[in-house]
């Protein structure tokens, strides 16, 4: 697991990197550590760039990036993966009537064992709060596809992905009141949660 070959590697970067010749690349991945079969660690290679990247690394993307290699690697659609962590859990899986939703301090457990084993896991929870969008305490397949459809977009993730440290939708009552009406400031308030929420997502 986490294993690519040269030839796969230089054919990645090949279609990300345009500043360097193909012979230049050849010549990077040529110095990379290789196992007997010359196969790459694709997870230690990354951690590696991660750890020399510049200042502007955002480690938040960067385990949003790996969850989403996972889940290729192994196969996976993300709502997969959910209810095979729900079927091993005790915990209340069930986010909504009808949908998976995996405790975030139980979502750092697995990112801890699976996908980030060397960061610490308080703050893999830290990461896994951010993951869950709306704040209802669980990660959704609906929140893992979001973050892994941005991962193009700088300002979703912006400032170590800041803004989704509070959700823009985290009232605890998931409707709108039925029984009294919602006051100017009150209104005001929430078209401005749901241009900021648009904004996240780049609608």
């Amino acid at each position: 697991m986490g294993l690519i070959t040269a030839k796969g590697l230089l054919n990645v970067l090949s279609k990300v990197i345009k500043k360097l010749s193909t012979t230049e690349l050849e010549r990077f991945v040529r110095f990379l550590d290789k196992d007997k079969l010359s196969r790459i660690n694709y997870m230690d290679f990354l951690g590696k760039v991660c750890k020399v990247s510049n200042k502007n690394h955002n480690p938040f993307k960067s385990v949003i990036s790996r969850l989403s290699y996972f889940l290729t690697q192994n196969k996976i659609s993300s709502g997969a993966l959910l209810k095979r962590l729900a079927s091993a859990s005790s915990q209340n899986t069930s986010a909504a009537p009808g949908i998976v939703g995996i405790p975030t301090n139980l979502f750092a457990e697995f990112l801890k064992q699976k996908v980030e084993k060397k960061r610490n896991l308080e703050e893999l929870c830290n990461y896994s709060n951010m993951i869950d969008i709306d704040k209802d305490g669980f990660v959704t397949e609906a929140d893992i596809e979001t973050c892994i459809k941005n991962l193009p977009n700088m300002a979703f993730f912006r400032n170590g992905g800041a803004a989704l440290t509070q959700s823009t939708f985290n009232s605890q009552a998931k409707i709108f009141p039925k029984t009294s009406r919602l006051s100017k400031e009150k209104a005001l308030a929430v078209c401005k949660q749901i241009r900021d929420a648009l904004a996240v997502k780049r609608m």
